[in-house]
Order: structure tokens, then sequence, then C-alpha cells
């Protein structure tokens, strides 16, 4: 049960970033039960929160309620790569995405459905090359930059 609310207290920050109308913030006794229950690994510091990492948190959490099995398992696996990713360049992806405006951020999802497109297409084997060489790519990059860390 852990193990779910963590990855769905990791899913709501980043599914409040595709945006909704925003929510005045409120305290945790606000909260619906099934907000509470989506958000309980932050219940003890809720009420310290950022007013806007607080709305975010319940917009994810209101269309994660909303998601189908399938939808929550394809979110699920797309997490699982977002938080392989070096802290830094998190960070950097969120404030891309919450500066865009609401055209470019449909530009970049249409930019990553086609390249999840051109992945189901490939073999296995032709992803297993195209991985090996970002891997080496990155590892290229971070060596050149002291200030990176190889998070492979």
């Amino acid at each position: 049960m852990k193990a779910l609310q963590t990855i769905g207290l990791t899913l709501t920050a980043t599914l409040a970033l595709a945006g909704s109308p925003a929510l005045h913030a409120q305290t945790w006794d606000d909260l619906s039960d099934e907000q509470k229950e989506m958000l309980a690994p932050l219940a003890e510091r809720w009420d310290q929160l950022p007013e806007k990492r607080r709305q975010r948190l319940m917009r994810g959490s209101d269309r994660w309620q909303e998601m189908t099995p399938e939808q929550r398992q394809k979110m699920q696996k797309r997490m699982q790569g977002f938080r392989r990713m070096a802290p830094e360049r998190r960070r950097m992806m969120r404030e891309r995405f919450e500066n865009a405006t609401p055209e470019e951020r449909e530009a970049m999802r249409e930019r990553m459905q086609e390249r999840r497109k051109r992945m189901r297409e490939m073999t296995p084997e032709q992803r297993e090359e195209l991985r090996q060489e970002l891997r080496q790519r990155r590892q290229e990059r971070n060596k050149s930059r002291p200030d990176r860390q190889d998070t492979d």
C-alpha cells in the first residue's frame, strides 16, 4: 500500500503539471477522503507546503481518481522513467512545462506521443540499440560536465 501511495504521490505531482483550473489552497481537513488517501504521505506537512504545490497535488490527485486502471498503469510506467532522471533534469523539465504556453504544452505532448509511437514500432533489438546509444551519449555529455553525475 505504501508503494502505491508513493507512486500515486509522484504521479499526482506530475499530472498536475498538465494543468487544469486553479484550486484554492486548502488545509488537510478540507481535502476529500479520496484526496487524503492519495496524498497520505504528505499529511503531516500538508499545511506547510507552498500553495502552488498543494494546488498541483490536488489537481493531480483528482485526475488520478478519474483514470481507468489502464491509464494509471501507463502513467506509472512513464513516471518510472521520470523518477530515474537526475534531480536537476526533473527540475528543469518541470520549470519548462510550467512556464510554457498552452500551445507549447500541446506541442510537447504531441512530440512525446510521436516518440512513443516510433518506439512501439521498433523491434526489441532496435529499442535496445537506441537505449545503448542514448546511454553512451549521456555518459559522454556528463563526463564533460563536472557538475553532473552519471545517472545510469
